[in-house]
């Protein structure tokens, strides 16, 4: 399994435990939008904790705009 610590970028240094994953993919909700967020993950298995990866930084996606529906001839 992997697990997913994440902290609020400049806001804070302290890394929390977001999530576990069983596979290489997650989907993390309740974001605020425009909010800067890092992230880092690890694998964990019966011999132990493996290291932590990179830290990477993500942006939370602002709302969309007002779609407009284009007509074709």
């Amino acid at each position: 399994r992997y697990e997913v610590w994440w902290n609020q970028g400049s806001v804070t240094d302290t890394w929390e435990h977001k999530a576990n994953a069983a596979s290489n993919t997650i989907t993390i909700n309740g974001l605020a939008e425009g909010e800067t967020y890092q992230y880092k993950v690890r694998a964990v298995n019966y011999w132990g904790d493996g290291p932590y990866s990179l830290i990477e930084t993500y942006k939370a996606a602002d709302k969309p705009g007002e779609v407009t529906v284009l007509k074709t001839r």
